[in-house]
């Protein structure tokens, strides 16, 4: 890939699984694509689960002989409000950049970095809630 290509599974509501679906299929392309280089950024400010389990990942399998955490994909806390102004260099580096962003639109900085997304994939529930809350985060971007 000549210039890397901005990925983001989001949505307004918590819980649909972007984070989870962001780490599979990261984890998926990294362990049977190893040409293409990868980054997931973790820009939920205030909860940062992805940085959490691969911390934990880490420390519960560190002491196996097996584990060697060099194989894992590379992973960046970089807050929302900030990501804008590392777009450039990140895709000059990687060819796929993942964004998990948080399950909702308030965090400082959120809105701007989505517009740097160049693939959105929409998780969503099927409770009523979910899809109009879901529907109104499409129209975001939509329009």
């Amino acid at each position: 890939m000549a210039n890397g290509k901005v990925v983001s599974i989001g949505n307004q509501k918590g819980g649909v699984g972007k984070s989870t679906i962001t780490s599979l299929v990261a984890n998926y392309l990294h362990n049977n694509y190893p040409d293409i280089k990868i980054v997931v950024v973790d820009a939920d400010d205030y909860q940062n689960s992805l940085i959490q389990i691969r911390n934990a990942e880490i420390n519960d399998r560190g002491q196996d002989s097996n584990f060697d955490s060099s194989k894992l994909y590379d992973l960046l806390k970089i807050d929302s409000d900030a990501y804008p102004t590392h777009d450039e260099s990140l895709r000059n580096e990687y060819d796929l950049i993942f964004i998990d962003f948080p399950g909702n639109l308030k965090q400082k900085g959120v809105t701007t970095s989505y517009h740097f997304v160049d693939h959105l994939f929409i998780p969503t529930g099927r409770s009523r809630m979910d899809l109009d809350s879901t529907m109104e985060f499409a129209d975001i971007f939509i329009s």
